[in-house]
């Protein structure tokens, strides 16, 4: 199994923090990595621009016409580096981190954003009132990615798994889940 997946159905070697003893995860699920396709191109065009600016310069000289030399110049493209790095770890992080488990006793949703936030939500199945999927534009079809919905009579009343893969075998599978707990009134 790639630990990197979006989709993992029945993991064996994968715990979280509060899982209780016996509970067997069921499924592990981040976002679709096709929802990451737009910060990784931006990535990559952020960590090609210096490339295009030193061509720029060889052409036509520095933006930095007021300074000579070169120095001022190296040091703002090494800050560009840093700050094109940061900003596509800090997106992989959240991609990788935030995660929607669903075990044969309860959801988790783990919300994670770096570095100062994270927020574990948990609802067990019988509380469970309802449960569906969409899929809401063209390349969430194509690409077989969306969203699960969970009404719960619990303090938090909406529970969402937002752009998961095959979220139609998710869905299902909760609702199966939630009707032998006594939830799931569909």
């Amino acid at each position: 199994m790639n630990i990197f997946s979006a989709y993992l159905e029945k993991p064996t070697n994968i715990r979280f923090a509060t899982q209780e003893p016996g509970e067997k995860i069921i499924f592990a699920l981040r976002k679709a990595f096709v929802t990451n396709i737009p910060w990784i191109i931006l990535s990559i065009l952020a960590l090609l621009a210096p490339t295009f600016y030193m061509n720029y310069v060889l052409k036509y000289g520095t933006l930095f016409s007021f300074y000579k030399g070169l120095e001022l110049e190296n040091i703002a493209i090494a800050l560009w580096y840093v700050m094109s790095v940061i900003y596509t770890l800090e997106r992989f992080i959240t991609w990788y981190f935030n995660v929607y488990i669903v075990t044969d006793r309860r959801l988790i949703d783990i919300d994670f954003k770096p570095l100062f936030y994270k927020n574990v939500s948990e609802a067990t199945y019988d509380n469970l009132e309802d449960t569906s999927f969409s899929m809401s534009n063209i390349f969430q079809t194509i690409f077989n990615y969306g969203n699960v919905l969970m009404q719960t009579a619990a303090e938090q009343n909406q529970f969402e798994f937002i752009d998961i893969p095959n979220p139609a075998k998710v869905q299902d599978i909760i609702s199966d889940l939630a009707a032998k707990a006594g939830g799931g009134h569909e």
